[in-house]
């Protein structure tokens, strides 16, 4: 183990509180937010789409403020929405998403 791994394992995860007094705010950081879309998707997948909507929702919004379309990861946003909601039998709402994609 490195120092700085050891010095981690001493300190223990930065609470948010703590991120954002050191200029990080990890509500808005794009990888966590990938995560977070990534666990939507995967409840999705089972079918538990009240627990899945409000997840890919959120991480989307944040995504389309922080990297927007452009990026890989608010294009997947999108499609785990758009994927949701098909499988949802919701195809409206499928649709919008699928219009952003093709946009």
């Amino acid at each position: 183990m490195t120092d700085d791994e050891r010095r981690r394992d001493e300190q223990g995860p930065v609470a948010p509180d703590e991120a954002k007094t050191l200029g990080v705010d990890p509500e808005g950081d794009p990888n966590r937010l990938e995560s977070t879309s990534l666990l939507g998707y995967a409840l999705a997948k089972q079918e538990r789409f009240d627990e899945a909507e409000p997840l890919l929702l959120e991480t989307h919004s944040k995504l389309m403020e922080t990297v927007g379309l452009d990026d890989r990861r608010g294009r997947q946003s999108a499609q785990y929405l758009a994927e949701m909601y098909e499988a949802w039998c919701q195809p409206e709402k499928a649709a919008e998403f699928r219009m952003l994609l093709e946009g």
